[in-house]
């Protein structure tokens, strides 16, 4: 959902203006979206989870054009380590209104856990470096492959990994 929504607030947050396939893009991302959800008549009435994933996806568009903005100004290592820390921290905290608690330290989760941080630190670098040579757009699409990966590898830590379903469609 944020894909659509990155050239939208690059047009009200930055003055740039989509040009003609970015438009395209957002019509179809919208259209696409609207079938797969498959609201039944009730387009209008988001429940809890629409709003969440909405919220989400806002942020996850905001996060794309704020280091667009800053990624030729700052340092990508620091950048980085800045991110991952607050993204640990704040999931960290969440924990307890969510009602999840610590689970029990396996072999298996180490291994999950360390992967995560490992491709999550080389993601991320890749990324905040990549802010000054790529354009906007192609940036999306990483992000999303991003994400996309972080979920199936992080599915392996309750044997629920269904990636080749994600891969082809499903």
């Amino acid at each position: 959902m944020y894909v659509p929504l990155v050239p939208l607030l690059q047009w009200v947050c930055l003055g740039k203006m989509p040009g003609v396939m970015a438009w395209i893009g957002i019509a179809l991302a919208f259209v696409g979206l609207v079938l797969l959800a498959g609201p039944q008549g009730s387009l209008l009435s988001p429940g809890h989870g629409e709003v969440i994933t909405l919220v989400s996806a806002l942020a996850i568009a905001a996060e794309i054009i704020l280091i667009s903005a800053w990624a030729g100004k700052v340092d990508v290592k620091r950048v980085t380590v800045v991110q991952l820390a607050t993204a640990s921290l704040v999931a960290f905290v969440t924990m307890l209104p969510a009602g999840e608690s610590v689970p029990a330290m396996t072999p298996r989760l180490w291994v999950v856990g360390i992967g995560l941080g490992i491709f999550s630190a080389i993601i991320q670098v890749t990324m905040n470096w990549a802010q000054r040579s790529v354009s906007l757009h192609e940036r999306r699409l990483s992000t999303r492959v991003n994400r996309s990966g972080r979920v199936c590898l992080g599915g392996l830590q309750v044997n629920a990994c269904r990636c080749w379903l994600w891969l082809v469609g499903y």
